[in-house]
């Protein structure tokens, strides 16, 4: 038995080994027994303070430990691993593993002494050693800490912790550094797995689409930092205290003595204040991170720039329309490769648990030279969690039930306990650690009645002003200009869209070779595996390294890496040739499986973004801009990349697979591409005709993998030299094959034209369309403008609560003047009452001479006050056959609009139509609660306008 441990020890642990075989004053002074109990398994008696005490049960030991793990059978398929603190003799343990054999643990011995006597008395090998991570006998607290920061670094799993109970009583202070030092290393590091494993995905679909956009924002770190170096920056937090340094704040604010960086919610505060922020700071990636400035956006302030993590949620950076400087954050593995400097590295961020400790390492980083706290609670005041200005969502900043899970007291900035909860606690703890590590940087923490920060000593806000911030330092436009790069983006994009295709190559050759070691493992080929085995770790390396798989899908897959990797250990020990490539097949098929999965799901939106960076050359109409006449055989699809609460499908692509499906349109200029989809098995057989001329090409691509997504955005055709003038072309598919069909790219100066469409109000007939611009702020009736001119990008077909892009008139009537309306809502989140307080009967304003703006007038449509009432715009044209036959598309299927109908059942409210109520009313037999909204309250219903020509 002593043999076999030693040769253990020796072989694993040999520190351990030397350490139990000195005979040195720890063993002397904790003398330690081994007591026969009435049963054949012996105890351990330490005596204490002249007391004997006993780390098992001096009756039966046994049966004390199945009453101890009988405690974890309700909880224990929450965790992965088992920290088991106190070995003892390992009567606990051996219990727990016989009921849960395949759980991972950790033994820890914090008595030198009594791991001697188990090693002396007991067989490691009775315990199932392949499942065990790490051993750890504490020598000094010294080494316990390099230990717990280290298991704390490699920890991938959920832990359960089991201390031993005896050891409450025989090495309490020993205990209590222990738990110190888990709670404050394990949990913070468990609060990071947690948030990789719900975000990893969330991180990397930010940095992709938030891409276009930083690499338009100025870089803070790069071109901004000669701006904050040696002043005084206030990070103004949400906490309760902040109400307290209002007038303080405004003081500050107006004379410019520091700049004021509010984080997270505390903008809300300040604003409701009258205090205008320098910069708001945000980071979150969550989808709902955009409502942190809901009250910015939709009151239009746009002066107040933005500092954003490049991770952050990107529907942040879509809906906030003020200026914008970005930060890359440790979790973007996106934007350094298309942001590098010229030392090839970018300045990170690491992402944290709090805005607040991202902008102090911002603030380090830039050599602020005060930064000062404000509202950095840290804990609970005064029954709120928030300061009262702040609700949250519905309700208001006080506490709620959720937040008193895991409370505890910390002291406060005056020496007093204060009621925080752990989730506070480790954000402090965080904010502590970094103060640490800026010895260059001077923190003070003005938050009354917060919990005291180490590194930061508390002074009053007042008193601060009045002795060290005496004149003026910001400078109103310290945000301006726009961020100059030297980047050939053109490069990046080819150079990342070529690593992505090796990818594919480098999955491809792994899988083949998977199958090889698969047909040697039935043949039972030893030596034919161990060959294999050196081809697949060379095929390995390849796809490991490639960088498109290290940007994007191994941020994603780094869980089930590292569960890989784990793994991995028990495939190098394992000596049986046979039983070493089923595990390879077994653990790297999964995680090769997995890699498949996220890539598949990745790619089109990789494709989208890099199609949709800013080109010198060329520009691009997507395929559901509304400039395209297809036939009926077409349908609109999309591809969908899910979240673990929704699926995000603003993907789309227009698909057919019928022979004679056609796609129409004109263009003026002189070079044209065609973007589709390619893939093994799509359409070999596609005409286009310009000007008459027929030519053929292929959507097929024999040597793309089946085992991927078909990539999207290809350039299948192109045309260069042609006269610049109107171009006729049409697309038709050959044969019952699936063509996917994505958009056109033509030269800079050139323009996309529907088949219908005319560029001057005379040409107009009935089904005929004009392009026309429209640009408006939140829940607030804009400007149309460029009556047939093409002044930007289209409006999204779904709208936009922000729009400035284009959309389409189209005609449907000319009874008492030309009438014709949008072909999609060209603004959404807007109020009725809005529309009406920005109208007069209704009309809304053109942006043109007087003279244009005595003819046309702008209104709504009309959509029938019961279901029995045809006669409305709604009915009479979108819904009709008459504008169906020509295969009109009105985008209605993903919206509402609202309509200048009241409903003749509920008072007060306004009509509405969309979705299934293109042609019919709601199927519910009430119809006003269906049909009819409240006039005052904002809801995803559009304006979709109809403009009227008056005849002279």
């Amino acid at each position: 038995m002593l043999l076999n441990n030693n040769n253990f020890l020796g072989k694993n642990y040999s520190w351990i080994l030397d350490l139990i075989r000195k005979d040195n004053e720890e063993f002397k002074n904790d003398p330690i027994d081994v007591i026969e109990t009435k049963t054949t398994f012996p105890t351990l008696k330490v005596t204490v303070n002249n007391r004997p005490l006993f780390i098992h049960s001096k009756y039966d030991p046994i049966k004390e430990a199945e009453k101890l793990v009988e405690q974890y059978v309700e909880t224990i398929a929450n965790y992965e691993h088992v920290f088991f603190y106190g070995v003892g003799f390992g009567y606990h343990v051996e219990s727990f593993l016989a009921r849960w054999p395949n759980k991972s643990f950790t033994l820890y011995e914090p008595e030198p002494a009594v791991f001697k006597e188990f090693v002396h008395q007991r067989d490691l090998n009775d315990l199932p050693l392949k499942q065990m991570k790490n051993l750890f006998v504490e020598w000094d607290q010294e080494s316990s800490m390099k230990f717990i920061n280290q298991f704390a670094l490699e920890l991938r799993e959920k832990v359960l912790l089991i201390i031993l109970p005896s050891y409450e009583r025989i090495f309490p202070e020993k205990l209590e550094q222990f738990l110190t030092l888990f709670k404050n290393n394990v949990q913070q590091r468990s609060y990071s797995v947690n948030a990789e494993a719900a975000f990893s995905k969330r991180w990397t679909l930010n940095s992709l689409m938030n891409l276009p956009s930083t690499l338009q924002a100025p870089n803070l770190l790069e071109d901004k930092k000669l701006v904050f170096k040696n002043k005084p920056v206030l990070i103004v937090s949400a906490g309760p205290s902040l109400q307290e340094e209002y007038e303080n704040l405004k003081k500050i604010k107006d004379k410019g003595l520091a700049y004021i960086l509010a984080v997270g919610s505390a903008n809300k505060a300040l604003i409701a204040n009258n205090i205008i922020p320098d910069a708001v700071c945000t980071y979150d990636p969550q989808g709902h991170n955009y409502k942190v400035f809901k009250n910015m956006i939709e009151n239009n302030i746009t002066s107040v720039p933005m500092i954003y993590g490049t991770s952050v949620g990107f529907e942040t950076i879509e809906k906030y329309k003020g200026p914008k400087l970005h930060v890359v954050t440790s979790q973007d593995r996106v934007t350094p490769f298309f942001n590098e400097v010229s030392n090839n590295t970018v300045e990170q961020v690491d992402d944290a648990f709090s805005i607040a400790i991202v902008t102090l390492q911002i603030l380090a980083k830039l050599n602020a030279g005060l930064i000062i706290l404000v509202g950095q609670n840290f804990a609970f005041k005064e029954n709120l969690y928030y300061s009262k200005d702040i609700n949250r969502g519905k309700k208001s900043a006080e506490i709620q039930e959720k937040d008193l899970f895991n409370t505890l007291y910390v002291e406060d900035v005056y020496g007093n306990e204060i009621k925080t909860n752990q989730a506070f606690n480790q954000m402090r703890l965080l904010m502590e650690d970094y103060i640490r590590s800026y010895e260059h940087i001077e923190v003070v923490n003005t938050t009354n009645g917060g919990a005291k920060i180490n590194g930061a000593p508390f002074i009053d806000l007042e008193e601060l002003i009045n002795n060290r911030l005496w004149s003026r330092v910001v400078e109103p436009d310290w945000h301006a200009n726009k961020r100059i790069s030297n980047q050939d983006i053109g490069k990046k994009t080819r150079a990342m869209l070529r690593m992505k295709n090796e990818f594919v190559l480098n999955y491809s050759d792994i899988f083949d070779i998977l199958i090889e070691m698969n047909a040697a493992i039935n043949s039972k080929a030893l030596t034919t595996l161990e060959n294999i085995f050196t081809k697949f770790d060379q095929a390995f390396h390849r796809f490991f390294n490639n960088k498109f798989y290290q940007s994007h899908i191994l941020p994603i897959t780094n869980f089930d890496y590292e569960t890989l990797s784990n793994r991995n250990r028990i495939i190098i020990n394992t000596r049986d040739v046979l039983e070493k490539a089923q595990l390879i097949l077994k653990d790297y098929g999964n995680y090769m499986t997995k890699c498949k999965e996220v890539y598949n799901e990745l790619s089109p939106l990789v494709d989208r973004v890099i199609q949709s960076l800013p080109q010198e050359n060329n520009k691009i109409y997507q395929s559901d801009c509304g400039s395209f006449f297809y036939s009926n055989q077409w349908q609109k699809r999309f591809f969908e990349f899910k979240e673990k609460d929704r699926t995000i499908n603003n993907l789309s692509y227009f698909y057919a697979d019928k022979k004679g499906a056609k796609i129409k349109f004109n263009f003026f200029g002189s070079s044209i591409q065609l973007l589709a989809g390619k893939s093994h098995d799509l359409a070999r057989s596609v005409k286009v005709i310009i000007d008459g001329k027929s030519e053929m090409f292929s959507t097929r691509d024999s040597k793309h993998s089946k085992h991927f997504i078909l990539k999207i955005d290809q350039v299948v055709f192109e045309k260069h030299n042609l006269n610049n003038k109107l171009h006729e072309v049409e697309i038709e598919l050959l044969e019952d094959c699936p063509f996917i069909f994505n958009g056109v790219q033509v030269n800079k100066q050139g323009r996309l034209l529907h088949v219908d469409e005319v560029t001057s109000i005379e040409e107009l007939d009935i089904g005929k369309r004009i392009r026309c611009h429209y640009k408006a702020d939140y829940n607030t009736v804009g400007q149309f403008s460029g009556i047939g001119d093409e002044t930007k990008g289209f409006i999204p077909p779904e709208s936009s609560s922000h729009p400035d892009g284009d959309f389409y008139f189209i005609m449907v009537d000319v009874e008492d003047g030309r009438k014709l309306i949008a072909d999609r809502n060209v603004q959404t989140k807007l109020s009725w009452i809005r529309l009406k307080q920005f109208s007069t009967e209704y009309v809304f304003s053109f942006n043109e001479s007087v003279e244009v703006n005595e003819y046309l007038q702008f209104s709504l449509v009309t959509g029938g006050s019961s279901i029995m009432d045809k006669y409305n715009d709604w009915d009479m044209y979108i819904g009709s056959h008459q504008f169906k036959e020509k295969n009109i598309v009105w985008n209605t299927e993903y919206m509402f609009s609202w309509t200048a109908t009241q409903s003749l059942e509920k008072k007060g409210h306004r009509v509405f139509r969309g979705k299934i109520c293109t042609t019919k009313w709601s199927d519910s037999s009430n119809w006003n609660s269906e049909n009819s909204f409240n006039v005052n309250k904002v809801y995803n219903i559009g304006l979709r306008p109809v403009l009227f020509q008056i005849q002279k």
